[in-house]
């Protein structure tokens, strides 16, 4: 099963988003878990974190500027990263802080693709 967790990059500490990640894991299949994760700060790093402290498969997205070197940054390439993950999901988990655009995109898309998802706010 693959499920994409995405998050806010303010939410940083362990103490609060690694319980978060392990009670959506709980009724899961985690022999056959893998993570799909970008690679931005806050929850991205303690996702990783979490799947591999506890033996799981991580494929991470990269926007396209980070791929391709010669491209000029755009914004946009993190959207379509986002997409990217989502749309290879089976399940979602969202750590939202109520603010991030980027998180509420990711929460809007999810649910218009109607793939199950997991909502957690966590306001800074």
């Amino acid at each position: 099963m693959k499920i994409c967790i995405v998050g806010s990059r303010s939410l940083s500490s362990a103490d609060k988003i690694l319980p978060i990640i392990d009670k959506f894991v709980k009724d899961l299949p985690t022999s056959t878990l893998t993570f799909l994760l970008g690679s931005a700060k806050g929850v991205d790093p303690l996702s990783r974190h979490y799947a591999q402290s506890h033996g799981h498969d991580v494929i991470e997205f990269l926007p396209y500027h980070l791929l391709d070197t010669t491209v000029e940054f755009d914004s946009k390439y993190f959207f379509i990263r986002t997409k990217q993950m989502l749309d290879n999901a089976d399940r979602v988990l969202a750590i939202w802080d109520t603010k991030s655009k980027g998180t509420h995109y990711a929460i809007k898309y999810t649910q218009k693709l109607e793939k199950p998802i997991m909502i957690i706010k966590v306001p800074t």
